[in-house]
């Protein structure tokens, strides 16, 4: 399979194979900082994406523009969304809890360009993400039945018709239809464009909604064999400040030095074409989710029936789908437990956790 069809099929296959799975919320409880952890949306289309590289900027007591984290010590967001020195950055773990740092220093370069240095290295379990290389075209093929229903480019590339997956400020995962980098025509030169699909993916419709106010800085992807490839960050209504041209990258790096006040040395990092195929790609989808019985992690919940225990437990408690269970008193539904202590839970799905068929095994509360 090409490279080409494997970025196609990644996110069309997270589509049909997740039917219930239609959420662009990655979070439920995403907008202010919550007093516990947040909590992952079981009902979100994008299963096994990595966002804990998506910094948000707090402001007045909410989460707003975005930056994006690409090295250990430095973020990339727009120019105009005034994210400048001093301002705080919330990223979100894998396990719903938060990490804060402060920016120190700004440089900007280029079309709408932000690079912000942080007060220190991030931890490793939040990604930074590579970047598109400049020669991408010498990988990509463009194939122009991917804009069937909509307006064609004039001058394609590569990356044209092939799938964006793109954040806003309330921290939705969209999709929307690489078309063009413009060359000046109205806007400002080399400046990546997204419009909505047309018939050939129908079904993509539903995960595409235009940019507003407030989005600005947040990223916008191209997932290639497993990762989260970082194209630019919002720039304006379904335009975003491109980085794959060579003078651009270039440009990043400098500026990347330039805020280096502690000498790491830290520059992009270029996304590696392979013409090899990985191993095809499991993510939990919600059929999954759902063959994990007990509390689990609340990354892997899912809404059970409303006659179920555990919907009786949350009308009981008030907690949301998917939230610890041990934030509220215990009303004698499931397990009783105290926090970050072993408990038994029992295997139905194998797949997901590569243990035998309805064997026990131990899973931790994380703080």
């Amino acid at each position: 399979m090409s490279v080409d069809d494997r970025i196609q099929n990644a996110v069309e296959r997270r589509i049909v194979e997740n039917p219930g799975d239609t959420d662009l919320l990655i979070y439920d409880n995403f907008g202010t900082i919550p007093a516990f952890k947040f909590i992952f949306n079981s009902s979100f289309w994008g299963t096994g994406f990595d966002f804990t590289g998506v910094g948000s900027k707090l402001s007045g007591g909410l989460l707003t523009f975005a930056a994006t984290l690409i090295s250990r010590r430095h973020v990339l967001s727009a120019e105009h969304t005034s994210i400048t020195t001093g301002d705080v950055l919330y990223f979100i773990g894998s396990n719903g809890g938060y990490y804060s740092t402060t920016i120190i220093n700004t440089e900007s370069f280029g079309e709408d360009h932000e690079i912000g240095e942080l007060d220190s290295d991030v931890p490793t379990n939040l990604i930074h993400y590579k970047v598109l290389p400049a020669d991408f075209d010498e990988h990509l093929t463009y194939d122009a039945t991917d804009f069937a229903g909509v307006s064609a480019p004039t001058v394609p590339t590569g990356l044209s018709g092939k799938p964006v997956v793109y954040l806003d400020r309330e921290r939705k995962a969209k999709i929307g239809c690489h078309r063009i980098i413009t060359d000046g025509a109205g806007l400002p030169p080399l400046v990546g464009t997204i419009i909505k699909y047309g018939t050939k993916y129908v079904d993509r419709q539903d995960y595409w909604e235009l940019q507003i106010a407030g989005d600005s800085g947040s990223p916008h992807f191209c997932y290639i064999d497993g990762e989260l490839v970082l194209l630019g960050c919002t720039f304006g209504v379904q335009t975003y400040n491109w980085i794959s041209n060579q003078d651009i990258i270039d440009g990043i790096n400098a500026a990347m030095l330039t805020v280096d006040s502690d000498g790491t040395g830290y520059q992009l990092t270029e996304y590696e074409f392979s013409e090899t195929a990985p191993p095809p790609e499991f993510f939990p989808t919600q059929k999954h989710r759902m063959a994990v019985v007990g509390v689990g992690r609340p990354w892997i919940r899912s809404k059970f029936p409303d006659s179920s225990k555990d919907y009786a437990w949350r009308a009981t408690t008030g907690l949301t789908y998917g939230q610890n269970r041990t934030l509220a008193a215990d009303p004698g539904f499931i397990f009783t437990m105290p926090d970050n202590k072993p408990h038994f839970s029992v295997i139905e799905n194998f797949p997901l956790f590569e243990m035998p068929i309805n064997k026990p095994h131990f899973d931790v509360i994380e703080e």
